[in-house]
């Protein structure tokens, strides 16, 4: 079957032909033009001189002339196209023979001589020796036709051939209109002295020739190839070639097919310029004009469509267009008795409809013929390339005399030439239906590329991965029920799907899967059935074709990759042909992904009039991965192809202006507050960069944050939690000269800012805005029509960037020093995408906006969420008052709760059962989620919170648990309690030595590194401590962390929460939670550090804020619970403080921890 005949649809910018392949192609572009050209002018110069020859030998009679004309000019036809089948063997024996660069000078130089011929006979005037010449004319176009064609591939790439066919088909045509107006033309000029025209002949051949000297020689095709004298043995040998590759006979046959059509409308269109047109006969020439000239368009057209594909899906519908075209040219022209009773208006009205629909028929003509002879050219072996395009030239000239019979017996028969359309529409009709019988995908994928490129814009990357010929099994993730048909559109050759049974037998899922053939697996079916099914795909794979399989078993429901299952496995077992990584990105945001269509596009952007896909291929995999190797081979080709909507992402600022103004009325009133406040503030802020803000989550606070991003300041959200020495060395490193806050804050939080920075209070401002400010605010939203045109608005010097920092988090300071860590726009887009799409914001939902924004989780989900997907929140200034926040929720609704697990400890004791009511889900992070926290929550409120990981410089996600997905007879388990969850999407890990940076395997714990869009840009102003921790593109988390089976990922502590005991490492985290188990603690009342010892290195340590009777029964309890005697803690190591020391994040202040452990272990020693 056809094997090329699909390629991918990449609207990025393929590689263009090489500088001296471009030389030789325009110079054979030149040699072809000027060949056609002559041939022309030849042909039709013997034409006119045999009609006037007759009609001196019957001055009297015309008929008899007519019919004498008739008979000559078919003979002198006869020996144009005769060649083109006697030399067939020769002419494809020297095109495989010798290079075919060679050949083609070699014919120029024979037609210098055959034209000096043609000039002698001319000048003699003798008819019959020109004849004889037009025949060694059609002889010298037969030896040049193979190598004309056959060069194509050697000196261009094969993506660019349908390209090059184009331009050559077009020429071709180009250069025949101009023959068939010259040829005449010159003959008129010059009738007393022909000799000139073959002079001119002369001189057009020596031009060709110097043209074929600029191009490169080629390879020999086949040096070892020998002549044979009897034509049979080439013949078969050719003919053999050509039966042995079903795409090589049908396309023979279709081109031999297109010509008969050809033909028989060109007779046509010379008929009906006499009848219909009134055009003389030596005008008849320009009756072709509309047909050639609409072929030799359409021809490039057809190879500008292709781009860097043979795109055989133009085939049937060149030949539908053809069969409409030439239906409106029958339909439009009148037969005799038509004719005689039109009125001049009406003859003059059909003298310009016809031409137009006849140039309509040319135009379409190239989109059958392009696509069929480059897939002829490029499927056929370069060593048999020039015979097998020699015998198809014998085909073709069959068919071109079964069309000129053809015309002939149809114009006798009706007497009208619009028959003859009719005719040749007909059977070009029948030509696409036979094509599409034969070759359903031919047709299916056509119209699924047009679907696409309708509805969708498809990106692919890596397509060169997929192996032009032999078997290879494609892998690929599994976002939607057109993910077959998106590969099947992207992969040039056919595919085979792998399918479970219910899938397959979709309504509108059954066509498509009975056409590609597709392997069909029953889910429940029986073992015997499974392997039969994975032995077929084997089989496949080993006879040289490509299978899909999607390694998940299932769509995925939740936007997370699931578990792997190990059919793939199976399949490659004993072959070994590779595997081909493949990760689908933006498939689950269309319709297609769920049923209903729940999904939808992450943000709303009108400059995205339409949702792109992203298909991204990995280089091949040998036979033998498993399946833990090829999940992490494509999550990473899922972080390359979730980069493509970075291409259609819009800056922080005017990504929220697309949402709020599109949103409710408190959206656009927000909006229009953000732009008034942001307005006043820009004589404050003056020309700083980085501007100091010291506020709660609240709308201000929100507004605020909004208002500095969108006139190009750099927002720096101060942790109020922290003393006020920290806050003065931040504002000090950061250079912040301005600190934006309320005074009403102010008098709460009773905190010192620095003397050397300038306040502003909100309140201050609120009272300069006035109602004409407002009326502005909402003017501008209502007038300005296009996102862009709100980027300068406030100030902005320059456009914004992706790229460009969006704001500056300093760390908690845990263990160190605060570091400044810097997120572009592009890295928040990207983490809030991962969001909203692993997690479901319905409609009705709404989120409780508790999580200050110094900190990244409050910043990613508390600010920026809301504000670019317009999802509803409502925001609480303080997260620990905890009946204030039970009363929010319960009045306003809220569904999602996103907190640390110390703040829901607050809320399981103070909040009423009744008031979580409407909660859907509960999201914990920043710190690890106790089993009994979260039990105690679940027993509290019926619903069990459930845990992400992040980190400040990850923006913060990078992995996540979600809701289960639930359906009759379907399951998807998309939480798993004690984990972390699965990466992100856009997001990749890595778990490996910590030593030896070795990859680690399923279930081994190692350091966990991080990369995807949502890694930081850098920690400010210190490029050394950003080097420590960015390896390769990879972020050094300092977490051990291991990934299981399933792909949930488990922290069990981190690097610098250790302590190494005689040689063994001993986790804090893994002690604190068995403390805190022993004695059924919720609340945070034991802190694990390490102190230096002489002998063992370290030991550890103790702090406790509770009774001692509490602490004195879990030093007992934990020597029973299964640790090591080196992670148990001696009693005498345990020391009663009055309160751990917290950070203003809920994390424990580590620095703090030490210190407070070293004066106590110090004191008591």
């Amino acid at each position: 079957m056809f094997q090329h005949d699909f390629s991918p649809m990449n609207d990025a910018k393929q590689p263009f032909p090489k500088p001296r392949s471009l030389r030789s192609f325009w110079a054979l572009i030149g040699v072809m033009f000027q060949g056609a050209l002559s041939d022309n002018i030849f042909k039709f110069i013997v034409m006119m001189l045999i009609l006037k020859h007759a009609n001196e030998r019957f001055p009297q009679s015309p008929s008899d002339a007519t019919a004498l004309g008739n008979t000559w000019t078919s003979i002198a036809e006869g020996a144009f196209i005769l060649p083109f089948i006697v030399s067939a063997t020769i002419a494809g024996w020297l095109s495989d023979r010798f290079a075919k660069s060679r050949v083609t000078l070699w014919t120029k130089i024979l037609e210098i001589i055959v034209m000096a011929a043609g000039m002698a006979m001319f000048a003699l005037g003798y008819i019959s020796g020109a004849i004889i010449v037009l025949f060694f004319m059609g002889f010298q176009s037969a030896l040049f036709s193979p190598s004309k064609y056959g060069i194509l591939p050697e000196i261009l790439p094969e993506e660019q051939t349908a390209w090059g066919n184009g331009i050559l088909q077009g020429g071709t045509f180009l250069a025949i209109i101009l023959g068939t107006i010259l040829g005449p033309s010159l003959f008129q000029c010059f009738n007393q002295s022909l000799w000139i025209n073959g002079l001119i002949l002369v001189g057009l051949a020596g031009g060709g020739a110097l043209l074929a000297l600029q191009m490169a020689p080629t390879p020999v095709g086949n040096p070892a190839q020998r002549f044979e004298i009897n034509p049979v043995p080439m013949v078969s040998l050719y003919g053999r070639e050509i039966l042995s590759n079903t795409g090589i006979l049908w396309g023979v046959v279709g081109m031999s097919v297109w010509w008969m059509a050809g033909v028989m409308m060109q007779g046509a269109a010379l008929l009906i310029a006499v009848q219909v047109l009134g055009l003389s006969p030596s005008q008849t020439g320009l009756a072709l004009l509309p047909i050639v000239v609409g072929m030799g368009a359409g021809c490039v057209l057809a190879g500008m469509v292709s781009k860097n594909r043979i795109e055989l899906g133009l085939v049937p519908f060149g030949a539908l267009a053809m069969f409409s075209a030439s239906m409106l040219v029958w339909r439009l022209t009148p037969n005799f008795a038509e004719l005689s009773r039109m009125s001049s208006e009406q003859l003059q009205h059909i003298r310009y409809i016809v031409p137009a629909m006849m140039g309509l028929v040319g135009l379409v003509c190239g989109f059958f013929i392009v696509p069929l002879q480059a897939f002829v050219i490029q499927e056929t072996r370069p060593d048999k390339r020039g015979g097998v395009w020699s015998v198809s030239n014998v085909f073709t000239s069959i068919g071109m005399m079964a069309g000129a019979g053809a015309r002939g017996l149809i114009v006798q028969a009706t007497a009208s030439p619009g028959d003859v359309f009719f005719a040749g529409g007909v059977l070009m009709l029948l030509t696409g239906i036979v094509i599409c019988v034969k070759f359903p995908r031919i047709p299916l994928r056509f119209l699924a590329v047009v679907l696409f490129k309708m509805i969708y814009r498809v990106n692919v990357k890596g397509a060169e991965n997929i192996p032009a010929k032999g078997g290879a099994l494609i892998t690929s993730n599994h976002q939607s029920y057109i993910d077959a048909l998106l590969l099947s559109v992207v992969i040039e050759r056919p595919v085979r799907f792998i399918m479970t049974e219910d899938l397959y037998r979709k309504w509108f899922i059954y066509p498509f899967a009975r056409i590609t053939n597709t392997i069909p697996i029953k889910g429940l079916g029986s073992v015997r059935d499974l392997i039969k099914a994975l032995r077929e795909a084997r089989e496949e794979i080993r006879q040289g074709g490509l299978v899909c399989i999607f390694p998940e078993g299932q769509m995925t429901r939740l936007g997370m990759m699931l578990p792997f299952r190990r059919g793939f496995e199976h399949i490659m077992r004993g072959i070994q042909e590779p595997i081909i990584p493949a990760a689908i990105d933006g498939a689950y945001e269309t319709i297609f992904a769920l049923p209903g269509g729940r999904r939808k596009p992450i943000f709303f952007n009108p400059r995205a009039k339409k949702p792109v896909l992203c298909v991204v291929f990995g280089k091949p995999m040998p036979a033998d991965t498993k399946h833990p190797q090829l999940r992490v081979a494509i999550m990473d080709l899922m972080v390359d192809a979730f980069a493509i909507r970075k291409e259609r992402a819009l800056p922080l600022h005017l990504e929220a202006v697309n949402t709020l103004r599109n949103g409710s009325f408190a959206q656009y009133k927000m909006l229009a507050g953000t732009i008034a406040l942001g307005r006043k503030l820009r004589r404050k802020w003056q020309d700083d960069e980085n501007i100091g803000i010291l506020l709660p989550p609240s709308a201000g606070a929100a507004a605020t944050n909004l208002a500095a991003t969108w006139s190009g300041r750099i927002p720096i959200n101060l942790n109020y939690t922290a003393a006020a020495a920290v806050i003065e060395e931040i504002c000090a490193n950061a250079g912040i000269r301005l600190i934006i806050t309320s005074r009403l804050f102010m008098k709460k939080i009773k905190i010192v800012l620095p003397a050397k920075c300038d306040i502003v209070y909100l309140e201050d401002i609120r009272n300069e805005i006035s109602f004409w400010d407002t009326s502005k605010a909402f003017f501008h939203i209502f007038i300005r029509q296009k996102t862009n045109s709100f980027d300068k608005l406030l100030g902005r010097k320059k456009s914004a960037s992706m790229d460009d920092v969006a704001t500056i988090i300093f760390s908690s300071g845990s263990t160190g020093t605060p570091k400044g860590v810097e997120l572009t726009h592009w890295n928040i887009w990207a983490n809030v995408a991962s969001a909203y799409h692993m997690v479901d914001f319905p409609p009705d939902g709404c989120l409780l906006g508790i999580l200050p924004f110094f900190h990244s989780f409050g910043n990613t989900v508390a600010l920026w969420l809301p504000m670019l997907t317009g999802f509803r929140v409502i925001y609480h200034p303080n997260p620990l008052h905890g009946r204030e926040i039970g009363e929010l929720v319960q009045k306003h609704k809220i569904t999602h709760l996103f907190a640390t697990p110390t703040i829901l400890n607050i809320y399981t004791r103070r909040v009423q059962p009744e008031q979580f009511g409407s909660l859907r889900m509960a999201l914990t992070g920043a710190e690890k989620l106790r089993a009994n926290v979260s039990e105690a929550f679940e027993k509290r409120f019926g619903i069990r919170p459930i845990e992400g990981y992040g980190a400040t410089e990850c923006s913060p996600i990078v992995c996540l648990n979600t809701l289960d997905f639930r359906q009759p007879s379907f399951y998807q388990k998309g939480v798993k309690y004690g984990t972390v969850g699965h990466p992100a999407p856009g997001v990749t890990v890595r778990v490996v030595d910590p030593e030896t940076g070795a990859p680690l395997g399923v279930n081994e714990p190692g350091m966990l590194h991080v990369r995807g869009h949502n890694i930081m840009h850098g920690y400010y102003h210190l490029p050394e401590k950003t080097a420590e921790v960015m390896k390769d593109g990879w972020y050094v988390t300092g977490d051990i962390a291991q990934i299981d089976e399933e792909g949930f990922i488990t922290i069990t502590d981190r690097l610098s929460r250790f302590s190494k005991i005689g040689g063994e490492m001993a986790p804090h985290i893994r002690i604190e939670e068995t403390l805190h188990n022993a004695i059924g603690a919720t609340d945070m009342i034991f802190a694990v550090t390490g102190v230096p010892d002489e002998k063992k290195g370290e030991r550890l340590v103790v702090l406790y804020a509770a009774r001692e009777e509490k602490a004195r029964r879990a030093a007992e309890e934990i020597q029973n619970m299964g640790l090591p005697p080196l992670w148990i803690p001696k009693w005498s190591d345990f020391f009663r403080v009055e309160a751990l020391p917290i950070l203003g994040t809920g994390k424990l202040d580590l620095r703090a921890i030490k210190a407070m452990a070293l004066s106590l272990a110090g004191a008591k020693k």
